[in-house]
């Protein structure tokens, strides 16, 4: 089980840091699940297609690894355009787990 790692926060002027967290003994772990926030899918001038490529890979990585319930996608799954959301949510069906949107 993976003990400790870092995840990134990006604030909305686009800065980004890594936070180190260390997560409690396997005993203590109630509910395991993916959360993924603020995709902004086709927000221009961002790699927003390499983003969420890379969260897919991710996700499905560590749900392979150590499985978790669900992956929760929270808000702001596309940006600005309507025309995006379907496209959005086509890139996140190759996600393994049972998908949650808000």
């Amino acid at each position: 089980m993976l003990k400790h790692g870092y995840y990134t926060c990006r604030k909305c002027i686009a800065v980004s840091h890594r936070v180190k967290f260390t997560l409690p003994p396997e005993s203590d772990l109630f509910l395991r699940f993916a959360l993924v926030s603020d995709g902004h899918y086709g927000q221009e001038r961002t790699e927003y297609i390499a983003t969420h490529d890379e969260m897919i890979a991710w996700t499905n990585a560590e749900q392979k690894q150590e499985a978790f319930i669900f992956t929760f996608i929270n808000g702001d799954l596309f940006h600005d355009d309507t025309t995006m959301h379907k496209k959005s949510l086509n890139s996140v069906i190759f996600l393994t787990a049972i998908i949650y949107l808000t």
